[in-house]
């Protein structure tokens, strides 16, 4: 992605974060975040193709840090496989907690199609693959495979 590209799609970013905060994520359009950055509508949805995919992009850092903290958490904590359970709902739970307005957007886009973009994207995958390593520990005969949390048509 160009340079001046990657500036525009932080611009929305920081935008997006700062109309989300003042009037909370449902009472803000896009329209809006356009207007308030001084763009044409066209140039928003370039960037993202619809509110769920940029309230998806403003939830990627914590989605991230997530799944980073669990793998570290399960690949070094020999604790019992209830506990590190534990350990890895508790923290999704608060990645949801933290991020409710944010993924409720990402939710409401599943309709179109940006649910095959969200459940098919890397990091959702790598969510699953979370909860697969520590469902593992308690059902052995648990595998990806058998372990479809949302269907993809």
């Amino acid at each position: 992605m160009r340079k001046d590209a990657q500036e525009n799609q932080q611009e929305i970013i920081n935008c997006a974060k700062q109309l989300f905060a003042e009037q909370g994520v449902a009472a803000v359009s896009m329209n809006q975040i356009a207007k308030t950055l001084g763009i044409g509508a066209g140039t928003l949805y370039r960037h993202y193709a619809n509110k769920s995919m940029l309230c998806m992009a403003l939830v990627y850092d914590d989605l991230t840090t997530f799944v980073a903290d669990s793998r570290q958490y399960l690949d070094n904590n020999s604790s019992a496989p209830k506990v590190q359970f534990q350990f890895v709902l508790e923290s999704y739970l608060h990645f949801r907690e933290h991020n409710q307005d944010l993924l409720k957007n990402v939710d409401a886009g599943s309709e179109t199609a940006s649910e095959s973009y969200f459940y098919s994207s890397d990091s959702y995958q790598d969510v699953v693959a979370v909860f697969v390593q520590v469902l593992h520990e308690n059902l052995p005969q648990l595998t990806l495979q058998r372990c479809q949390f949302r269907q993809i048509c």
